[in-house]
């Protein structure tokens, strides 16, 4: 275990990509209070996870907030990761739906 910065990126229903990032110090207790609530529209969300064992120099112009996938911010935001030396991820597909 060691220390990283994990971005977390969500793509929901419509499309939309929303990105959060946050500071992990390795052994501590991660919650991810910043993670949303589930709403419409209801459907299949994308989430992927990426750790950095130092946070990549621009990443803060992409965090906290939501890329606009069609004027090339989310194509930038992958260019600056795979431009990183050493990362991690994981994805994971959530379905939501409404309450009864």
């Amino acid at each position: 275990e060691q220390d990283a910065t994990l971005l977390l990126v969500s793509v929901d229903a419509r499309g939309a990509v929303d990105t959060i990032t946050y500071p992990v110090v390795a052994g501590a207790r991660l919650t991810l209070p910043r993670a949303g609530t589930v709403e419409a529209p209801f459907g299949t969300d994308f989430l992927k996870l990426f750790a950095f064992p130092q946070a990549p120099q621009g990443l803060a112009h992409y965090a906290q907030r939501t890329l606009d996938p069609a004027g090339g911010e989310v194509q930038a935001l992958l260019t600056l990761i795979q431009s990183m030396p050493d990362w991690a991820t994981t994805r994971r597909e959530i379905v939501t739906v409404p309450r009864p």
